[in-house]
């Protein structure tokens, strides 16, 4: 399930390395510093070890570091910024109660007005890049098939829904740009799974951008990040005839279909890619635009099809 806790693969510690009483105390620092490195153990300790359930309450502490960050300065601190983001990451994955409170607190907005807030005081885009990684993680982190806040709270947030249609169509090719295609189309793939019975909210869903990233992503050159685009393009496909000529009258991501179809090594690309392709190639309205990316992509996409 999207955003369920898990204990799976995690240490379970017969004693702390640090009581939640000590990270409360460290995160109310006035020192950033200290802010920093607290919240910085608790990311690490929380995706290690199964931290018991008194541990949710830091998501308040954190918060109130969020809030607070850069009200003596007027500066943001984007390397604290990018701590406190992993750390409730950390909890909301995996301690009981800490995703509760965290929408009880409006963290997506709030981590949406601050992630985005310290480039506009002037922090430097590389330090942000962690900021902004971190912020999809978190937004992905209050997902749950269960509870329907989390979907709501990023979904109905314009400025939050922005950040996260830019984040996947990101088109650098350092790292960090990797991670924020990743995080930014693994979220739009997971809100089109939500709403993909209901014709009104997933018809919004593809005007604000949708179907265009899950092509983006089927083009890209890494796997992590076509893999996710080809889950979309399922997704919004079977039902929508509209999609699928939209799709079909792409002559490259037709070729780019038949090619993972065809020498993929990957079995996931592989089955999704010639899913989508078949149903293409045997819709008789899409049919003839497949024939025609196809010869327009030469011999040696046709034998690979």
């Amino acid at each position: 399930k999207r955003g369920d806790t898990t204990t799976r693969g995690m240490a379970q510690p017969s004693a702390l390395p640090i009581a939640s009483a000590d990270v409360k105390r460290e995160l109310a620092s006035s020192d950033d510093r200290v802010v920093t490195a607290a919240a910085s153990a608790l990311g690490a300790l929380a995706v290690r070890v199964q931290l018991p359930t008194d541990f949710a309450a830091l998501v308040d502490d954190l918060m109130d570091a969020l809030e607070r960050d850069g009200a003596k300065t007027g500066k943001k601190d984007a390397r604290k910024l990018a701590s406190v983001l992993a750390a409730l990451s950390g909890l909301c994955a995996s301690v009981d109660g800490a995703r509760g409170r965290a929408l009880d607190r409006g963290a997506a907005a709030t981590v949406t007005r601050e992630a985005l807030g310290a480039n506009e005081d002037g922090a430097n885009d590389e330090e942000m890049d962690a900021v902004r990684v971190n912020a999809l993680d978190f937004f992905r982190f209050l997902q749950h098939d269960d509870d329907r806040r989390g979907f709501e709270a990023v979904r109905g947030d314009s400025r939050c829904m922005a950040f996260v249609l830019a984040s996947a169509r990101e088109r650098g090719s350092r790292e960090m740009d990797f991670m924020k295609r990743v995080g930014g189309v693994d979220l739009v793939v997971n809100f089109a799974q939500q709403v993909a019975a209901d014709d009104e909210k997933f018809d919004a869903l593809i005007r604000e951008g949708a179907f265009e990233v899950f092509t983006h992503a089927l083009l890209a050159d890494e796997d992590e990040v076509t893999v996710r685009g080809l889950i979309g393009l399922a997704c919004a496909l079977p039902r929508r005839r509209a999609l699928r000529v939209k799709l079909a009258e792409d002559g490259e991501c037709v070729r780019r279909l038949a090619t993972l179809m065809g020498s993929s090594t990957d079995e996931s690309l592989k089955g999704f890619a010639g899913g989508l392709f078949r149903a293409l190639a045997l819709d008789p309205e899409t049919k003839g635009l497949v024939e025609k990316a196809l010869r327009e992509g030469g011999a040696g996409v046709l034998q690979t099809a």
